[in-house]
């Protein structure tokens, strides 16, 4: 069932029926759809969607975020915490990190730094 559309591509955002209620997404407008992981669960989505709000805010359009963008070590603990969360499989990091506006193949700030 198509839950939502993320912001980033507007691509489905769709959970499965079976237990415990997977979540994913999938690049829409190719024919078929090559599901990738968001969260194992729905109730590890939504505590996802929980720090994403966290992390959003003070950042809610485009002349907040360039009046306070998010630093090295917000976006760092924003994926270590999503990693805690929904598991830290580079796809699934992938997604968040996408939302985020971090190229995760090129961020340089130790995901494991305390």
């Amino acid at each position: 069932m198509v839950i939502g559309i993320e912001t980033a591509c507007g691509d489905p955002i769709f959970v499965s029926g079976v237990d415990p209620y997977p979540v994913f997404t999938a690049i829409h407008g190719e024919g078929e759809w090559d599901q990738k992981l968001v969260a194992p669960s729905l109730e590890a989505f939504f505590q996802c969607l929980i720090v994403f709000r966290e992390f959003a805010a003070g950042r809610s359009n485009p002349v907040d975020l360039d009046a306070n963008p998010p630093t090295l070590e917000e976006q760092a603990q924003f994926l270590k915490t999503i990693g805690a969360l929904a598991g830290a499989s580079p796809e699934l990091l992938n997604f968040w990190a996408v939302q985020i506006d971090v190229d995760i193949d090129t961020f340089e700030y130790p995901l494991d730094q305390e």
